[in-house]
């Protein structure tokens, strides 16, 4: 019986809650919405669930039982699943309330040695005998409730009347003792006793799997992800998940902060993510502008977005090089006073970029400078001057392994003069500006692109892969639809 309960029913309930409530947060307006629909939870359920329990079953050694109970001392040991099937069962979610696990038509052929003990008068009676057990038609249906606790973590219960639970027949025979005979005669009462036990010992079982298992387990997963060395992003539940029919909401911060100082990142308030009732997807994720406006802070305060563009970092072939013959047209004061000279510039932002979806286009906005700056023949660096930018950046969204992704397919910039140490420049800004229009592919560029073609990962578990993935954008938030497929061997 406890076999039964703490194999079957642990294995169950914790691989299938557990597989989709491992997602966090706490405030008021969530950055981030993810959904799983009931074609997602019905995945996990055959394709994944099903199949993973019953290798588990077949492979797993499980322990010997011993009791004593009013004189009687026994143990169970040698305990083999000889036989497992499941005929149909489903998870799925319950209107308003959680998560609702059904199964029907369980058969256990179950082998064991049974060995006993007991004094009766001034005799002590023992016998060791083989026990074959087969179990038909055992069905429960239990519920899950699913909330949020004061720090953020997921939480999971169930009471006594969220569970159901019937077996229709229980066939007991004995082997291996001289006494088999006896307790085969006795085997319709002992297979009635087992049957009412079992029936009832199921959903007490599956109550302490829960409320105390699955409980502990989501109460010490981890809510904050680290994203390289510099941020971590902020993925604690902010309510507790909605229930319909058809899906289960769950609202997440989606915060990032600095791994330095990780306060909260600034008094920004996420955009208020519209009503959606698609569910053809298996997962949809709703990220709003507030994510990557957090992000986008964190890195500049971080002093991240900065780059030093030099002579060798363009290709020969480029168009544009950083020479001050090639300046020649547009800062002819620098060419006269350091004639053929090598120029780097120091670029960085100047105030965290501002990132702005709206349908069918991706707008960031970034203001910066640059220094220009001139190697003298003996070496020096010798500062020149500084210009303000303001660029208007294109680009486009992607998945990759889990990760979003952010790719700059264009730019355009406004310059203004901050600073000169070569005189009055002023009248030459709008050709430098065109310059640097042109180096649009140059290195800066492509340095932002590592970065956003690292992406950071989203709320999703280890072991799944991506399918079908689509990635729109509306007005203040980016949608990604996907399936996913269960892959053991990635993490």
């Amino acid at each position: 019986m406890k076999l039964m309960s703490n194999t079957l029913l642990t294995s169950v309930v914790i691989f299938f809650v557990c597989k989709f409530c491992r997602i966090q947060s706490q405030t008021v307006h969530p950055g981030i919405r993810l959904r799983v629909t009931n074609k997602g939870l019905q995945y996990a359920d055959n394709d994944v669930g099903i199949p993973t329990l019953l290798e588990k079953l077949k492979k797993d050694k499980i322990r010997d039982i011993s009791r004593k109970e009013r004189g009687l001392e026994y143990t169970l040991s040698d305990i083999k699943i000889k036989k497992c099937l499941i005929a149909s069962s489903s998870l799925s979610t319950a209107s308003g309330e959680g998560l609702r696990l059904q199964a029907t038509g369980i058969d256990l052929d179950i082998a064991l040695l049974l060995r006993y003990k007991k004094k009766v008068l001034w005799f002590h009676v023992k016998d060791k005998v083989n026990v074959e057990l087969k179990v038909r038609g055992v069905a429960f249906n239990l519920k899950t409730r699913i909330g949020v606790d004061s720090t953020g973590h997921p939480t999971i219960s169930t009471y006594e009347q969220d569970c159901s639970s019937h077996v229709r027949s229980v066939d007991v025979h004995f082997s291996g003792s001289r006494a088999k005979k006896i307790y085969n005669m006795l085997k319709r009462r002992i297979e009635n006793k087992i049957k009412d036990a079992l029936a009832k010992m199921i959903c007490r079982e599956a109550e302490e799997a829960i409320n105390k298992d699955a409980a502990k387990y989501l109460a010490t997963f981890p809510v904050i992800r680290k994203i390289g060395d510099v941020a971590q992003i902020d993925y604690t539940l902010m309510a507790n998940p909605t229930f319909t029919s058809q899906y289960m909401d769950v609202p997440l911060k989606g915060e990032f902060k600095s791994l330095r100082n990780p306060h909260a990142t600034a008094m920004l308030v996420p955009q208020t993510i519209p009503d959606f009732a698609e569910v053809d997807k298996m997962v949809y994720i709703w990220l709003t502008d507030y994510v990557f406006n957090t992000a986008s802070l964190v890195f500049h305060k971080e002093g991240k977005l900065r780059t030093t563009i030099r002579p060798k970092d363009l290709p020969p072939s480029a168009m544009f090089q950083l020479n001050t013959t090639f300046f020649r047209t547009f800062l002819n004061q620098l060419y006269k006073l350091y004639p053929d000279r090598p120029v780097f510039l120091k670029v960085y932002t100047t105030k965290a970029p501002v990132f702005v979806s709206s349908p069918n286009s991706v707008n960031v906005t970034v203001n910066g400078n640059i220094e220009v700056y001139v190697t003298a023949k003996n070496g020096a660096n010798i500062y020149a001057l500084t210009v303000g930018v303001k660029a208007n950046v294109l680009g486009s969204l992607g998945v990759n392994q889990g990760s979003l992704t952010f790719h700059i397919d264009s730019f355009r910039t406004k310059l203004h003069l901050v600073r000169s140490a070569i005189g009055k420049v002023q009248a030459n800004i709008g050709l430098l500006e065109w310059f640097l229009n042109g180096i649009e592919s140059g290195n800066f560029v492509k340095k932002l692109n590592v970065i956003g073609d690292g992406g950071f990962p989203l709320p999703m578990l280890r072991k799944l892969e991506w399918e079908d993935t689509d990635v729109t954008t509306g007005q203040g938030f980016v949608l990604i639809k996907t399936n996913v497929k269960y892959s053991p061997g990635n993490n």
